[in-house]
């Protein structure tokens, strides 16, 4: 593994059918996107066991992280993904 990890917590979409949808995506589309930054070498999506993270949804309302994305940082680009 890297020197460094970056966690994503993530909560798909409550539809089984938009979260399977959306988890197709997320897999093929977003986590390669995300490779592509220089400084992200890998990614992998884990689905958590238990509670996770409580965040703010984008419609105000409060949820809960079903997932984790682990990105892998090479070492020495930490600082320049702090924005992300």
């Amino acid at each position: 593994m890297a020197p460094a990890v970056m966690l994503m917590f993530v909560n798909p979409p409550s539809d089984p059918a938009e979260a399977d949808e959306y988890a197709r995506w997320y897999d093929a589309v977003h986590i390669p996107d995300m490779c592509e930054i220089p400084g992200i070498v890998a990614g992998k999506r884990y689905v958590l066991a238990g509670p996770g993270v409580q965040q703010i949804g984008r419609d105000g309302q409060a949820a809960v992280a079903q997932w984790v994305t682990v990105y892998e940082i090479a070492h020495g680009d930490e600082e320049g993904l702090r924005a992300l």
